[in-house]
C-alpha cells in the first residue's frame, strides 16, 4: 500500500525538533550542517514534521497545511473511499477467520 493510500499522506503529529543535520525535503534547504570536533552539533533547534513520506521543516508546513485546508472538500471523500476499503478488507479477514474457528469446533 502506498502512502498516498492512506492517512499517513498528512504525517505523523505535531512534529518533533532536531539539533542535527537536517534537510527539509521539499524546500531543499539544509540546516545545522556539520559537526563540530566533539562530535556535536551547536546549531538551532529545527522543527519539522512528516508529510507524504517526507520530512519537512516548520517554515514549509504552514504552507502546506493551508493547501490541504483548501483542498479538504476533494480529502474528505477520499478519506473515505480509503475507510470503506478498509472496513471491506476487514470484514473479509473477519469471515476468513470465523470459517477456520468454524472448521475447528467441528
Amino acid at each position: 500500500m502506498r502512502f498516498e493510500d492512506t492517512p499517513n499522506l498528512f504525517g505523523y503529529g505535531a512534529g518533533s525538533g532536531t539539533y542535527g543535520d537536517f534537510e527539509c525535503q521539499m524546500c531543499s534547504t539544509i540546516y545545522n550542517e556539520g559537526e563540530d570536533e566533539k562530535g556535536t552539533y551547536d546549531g538551532d533547534s529545527i522543527g519539522w514534521t512528516t508529510f507524504a513520506g517526507m520530512q519537512i521543516c516548520k517554515h514549509c508546513f504552514g504552507k502546506i497545511e493551508k493547501e490541504v485546508l483548501h483542498r479538504m472538500s476533494d480529502i474528505l471523500p477520499w478519506y473515505k473511499r480509503i475507510l470503506a476499503a478498509r472496513k471491506e478488507h476487514l470484514e473479509e479477514a473477519q469471515l476468513l477467520v470465523d470459517d477456520i474457528d468454524d472448521e475447528i469446533d467441528a
